[in-house]
């Protein structure tokens, strides 16, 4: 798949780094320590601490539907923490895939079409 970066940007970017799960549901928030000492954001927790997790960010099919995970190893913590609810796409995430894929699939399907016509 050769949009594979942008399909994983939909996870990283457009939900988790909003604390945003594939639910629609928000992370919880950080604490006021997380916030004052730390120097977190206020509001909900995004799971972006130097970039590793979202980094390790890949697609686990190249067709539907899309499964995603990271490589990772603080994954398994985060997953048994925040649930698999942090991987995967929100309604408006999966719309934004049909988008970016749609012209893709289209081509595979005409030289699929034109092999097996050639063929007979």
């Amino acid at each position: 798949m050769s949009n594979e970066d942008e399909i994983v940007d939909l996870n990283t970017e457009n939900q988790l780094s909003k604390g945003i799960k594939s639910s629609g549901k928000k992370m919880p928030p950080y604490s006021d320590a997380s916030v004052k000492i730390f120097g977190k954001p206020s509001g909900s927790i995004r799971l972006f601490d130097e970039g590793d997790f979202y980094r390790g960010f890949y697609l686990t099919t190249k067709k539907f539907p899309f499964m995603v995970s990271s490589k990772d190893v603080k994954t398994d913590m985060l997953v048994d923490k925040y649930t698999e609810d942090i991987f995967g796409f929100t309604p408006d995430s999966r719309s934004k895939i049909k988008e970016i894929i749609i012209d893709e699939v289209q081509e595979d399907f005409k030289k699929a079409i034109y092999k097996a016509f050639k063929v007979l």
